[in-house]
């Protein structure tokens, strides 16, 4: 609507910051082919992405900025997304396939889980130390299931089973059994903007710091510690939040639910409209993670992203999970995009 609303007037420059953040491949196909109408009738545009990929199909010049600093100006047609990165950061960033590592016994175990006409029979296992990847179109219902797997949203039926025993689905029971959901709409689900870096993470833990009297002093370092080792950009743990450029503000969110312990993080698209360096930092954190034996759910629309973090890949359809692939060297995006397309539902409510 927003895209429509901007090119019905008459327009001679449009500027699109991250158009294609909340839209499926195929919308973003048809907007590919709008914008390249538009060029072809005069209209110029300024493209706005953190997706390399999208600048090399459509664009023409790119304008690189670090840190709110201008860097460079090149020809797409002479540079490679390489170049592009160690510009945008200013170091190599390499990113391999998720390395070997241990699974153990079941953590997190989904039966039957039926929710409004949103969710049909879903049922899936998570192991210890295991990234289970969960992918999907937009509206396939993968945050409608972390909702009522964390209990923002109450399932019709089905059950909840963590270390074995039934789990009764209802926060903040959740949070203290350690299971968190990292929102993807940090900014109105998983953060409080105009409140400090310190507050926001303190936030959950503060049980921790006093019930009547908060050991302020105790926070504060814990909080400069958390600062410290996800590497947040800010000039005081007291600056806020709303100050913080979007990876940064990732990592804030990361930060106050690491303080809790948890033992199954349920990460709803970590990655949306940041850069590629804090991206990569964050993927390292989630290495350390299942390294210490911590599961994940990853709920993400980057494909490449989800087969290069996941063991295992769960794909979505119609509130139904289609198929679940092992993330081997065999498996290839072409066979996950068919399940999103194509895959057969396990139920169909009656018209």
């Amino acid at each position: 609507m927003e895209i429509a609303k901007a090119i019905s007037s008459n327009v001679r420059v449009l500027v699109l910051d991250e158009p294609t953040a909340s839209i499926t491949d195929t919308e973003t196909r048809m907007l590919f082919g709008i914008i390249r109408e538009l060029t072809a009738k005069g209209i110029g545009i300024v493209y706005i992405s953190h997706r390399l990929s999208e600048l090399f199909e459509i664009g023409n010049r790119c304008t690189i900025l670090r840190d709110g600093e201008y860097v460079d100006t090149v020809k797409l047609d002479e540079t490679n997304e390489a170049a592009l990165t160690r510009m945008m950061v200013g170091r190599e960033i390499s990113f391999n396939r998720l390395p070997p590592h241990e699974i153990g016994e079941p953590v997190l175990e989904i039966k039957n889980i039926f929710y409004r006409k949103l969710l049909r029979d879903v049922s899936f296992t998570l192991r210890k130390g295991e990234i289970l990847g969960i992918s999907g179109l937009i509206g396939a219902g993968r945050t409608e299931l972390a909702k009522c797997i964390i209990g923002v949203y109450t399932a019709d039926s089905g059950e909840v089973l963590y270390n074995g025993k039934k789990l009764k689905c209802r926060l903040p029971d959740t949070i203290t059994q350690g299971i968190v959901y990292l929102s993807e709409d940090r900014k109105d689900e998983g953060l409080i903007l105009s409140h400090s870096i310190q507050e926001n993470i303190a936030l959950p833990n503060l049980k921790r710091y006093g019930r009547i009297l908060l050991k302020w002093k105790a926070i504060s370092e814990m909080v400069k510690d958390s600062i410290a080792k996800l590497r947040i950009r800010t000039h005081s743990h007291h600056n806020a939040v709303q100050n913080l450029s979007g990876g940064n503000q990732q990592k804030v969110v990361i930060a106050k639910w690491l303080k809790t312990g948890a033992h199954v993080y349920i990460f709803d698209e970590p990655t949306r409209g940041i850069d590629v360096g804090a991206r990569n930092e964050i993927y390292n954190i989630m290495h350390e993670l299942i390294k210490n034996g911590v599961s994940i759910v990853m709920i993400s629309s980057d494909m490449t992203e989800i087969m290069k973090m996941c063991d295992r890949i769960a794909v979505m359809r119609k509130g139904c999970i289609v198929s679940t692939f092992d993330n081997n060297e065999d498996l290839t995006q072409e066979q996950i995009l068919t399940c999103m397309l194509q895959g057969k539902e396990k139920h169909e409510y009656a018209s």
